[in-house]
């Protein structure tokens, strides 16, 4: 029988990487002039994470971080949202589109049974969807939501072995 009072899942933490990388695209949002945070922005500071598991993910499967980086930021560069000059202490809003991405992968790690939420679920919720922003410029290089997939389960059965 449907309860109307089921309690919501806990909210996992997110990471210190992931801390890092939430940090960080802020900081790709003033560097390209926008007062916004978008999809790019997260992918942006994901590659710019030097600890965290995307860069070392899209080098094992051919995808040239840096191509990547370039495509990601011709794309966003200069759009605002208002003609003001913000300031570097004021917040950014965040896209409906990345609030969505942020939500699944809360639930790709609750799934995964992970700690901690991790730059790498984020990475997995964007390119779940096919029309998204990220799933749209990383398929231009040949990575999908199946290929990073495939490669996590054969890096995590070649962890195991």
């Amino acid at each position: 029988m449907f309860s109307f009072f089921r309690k919501k899942p806990e909210a996992l933490p997110f990471s210190a990487a992931m801390k890092r990388v939430i940090g960080a695209s802020r900081i790709e949002a003033f560097r390209l002039d926008n007062d916004f945070i978008a999809v790019p922005h997260f992918l942006l500071a994901m590659l710019r994470e030097e600890d965290a598991t995307v860069v070392p993910a899209l080098e094992q499967l051919l995808v040239s971080p840096v191509l990547f980086e370039y495509r990601l930021a011709t794309e966003v560069m200069g759009l605002r949202l208002t003609s003001k000059r913000i300031s570097e202490s004021s917040s950014l809003p965040l896209t409906l589109e990345m609030e969505t991405m942020v939500q699944q992968a809360q639930q790709t790690a609750l799934l995964l049974e992970a700690p901690e939420v991790e730059a790498l679920h984020l990475l997995l919720a964007m390119l779940r969807q096919p029309g998204s922003t990220a799933a749209v410029a990383a398929g231009e290089f040949g990575l999908t939501h199946d290929v990073l997939v495939t490669y996590l389960r054969r890096e995590e059965a070649g962890a195991s072995a």
